[in-house]
């Protein structure tokens, strides 16, 4: 048996529990007879792992954890499906939304918001952790004219988009605020009031990381910003073709509405850091 086979066997009897069980019940050989693992070993190397899987999940979901009422057998069952593939081990938890959505109709039924929850938990860390370099730009006030065919806004590397069906944002306030005041005794029936009155709500989010505290922010964006933060991404346009585009693209609005908005709403981002000033 080559190395390879005796990885794999490991990680076989490591990560699924039904096979575990099996092997240690003399049910299932999967080596040669000198090479048998210690029983005591493999449970203990196993149990250790699980240990580390819920608090990786538990970190990472605390909002999914709060209202799934198996969360520990998802996670486990996640895990099996799902192995870690990275040297980053919080990236083994990253496809849950997705495991949620394929493999859970009971659940979906139940609380139909919950794979957008669950990718709202995991892109907080995924923008924390980006690696990226921080673009050179300028503080430029846009007080003339001329400046606006001159100059193009800078966006915040770390930043991803969402539009979600639902107001997660609120959600996730919500279930924080109730595990912080409720009794063990009525959290189950608190959760159960708030999911009920959860509705669909779309709404876009920017999410992204501050270059100096390295905070992650949560930042609800109108229609006009989502639209001017797209085409900043897709064309990396100047404020000016910014302004024309935007304007033709609402061309019901009188465009006077749509130049002022606009123009409140570049230092607004740039105080958020969503944009970093502007480049040549």
């Amino acid at each position: 048996m080559i190395l390879r086979e005796i990885e794999d066997n490991l990680q076989t009897l490591w990560t699924n529990k039904k096979s575990r069980e099996e092997f240690l019940a003399g049910k299932l050989q999967l080596f040669k007879n000198s090479q048998e693992p210690d029983p005591k070993a493999i449970s203990l190397y196993a149990e250790l792992m699980m240990i580390g899987q819920m608090n990786l999940m538990e970190s990472i979901y605390p909002a999914c954890q709060r209202i799934i009422p198996d969360f520990e057998s998802h996670v486990y069952k996640y895990m099996e499906e799902c192995p870690p593939n990275h040297f980053n081990l919080n990236r083994a938890a990253r496809g849950f939304s997705t495991y949620l959505s394929n493999n859970c109709p009971s659940l979906l039924k139940k609380y139909p918001f919950l794979p957008e929850l669950a990718d709202y938990e995991w892109v907080e860390l995924e923008v924390m952790e980006a690696d990226v370099e921080w673009p050179l730009h300028e503080p430029v006030v846009l007080n003339d004219p001329a400046l606006f065919s001159v100059y193009k806004p800078v966006l915040n590397p770390t930043m991803q988009l969402r539009n979600y069906k639902y107001p997660i944002s609120e959600i996730v306030d919500k279930l924080i605020d109730s595990s912080d005041t409720e009794s063990d005794s009525n959290s189950d029936k608190e959760t159960q009031k708030l999911v009920k009155s959860v509705k669909k709500k779309a709404v876009t989010l920017a999410i992204f990381r501050e270059p100096e505290s390295h905070g992650v922010k949560f930042l609800e964006l109108g229609e006009i910003t989502r639209f001017a933060i797209e085409q900043i991404l897709a064309n990396a346009p100047t404020y000016q073709e910014l302004l024309v585009s935007t304007i033709q693209a609402f061309s019901k609005r009188k465009p006077d509405q749509i130049v002022i908005e606009l123009l409140d709403i570049f230092p607004k981002l740039e105080e958020h850091r969503l944009i970093l000033g502007s480049i040549r």
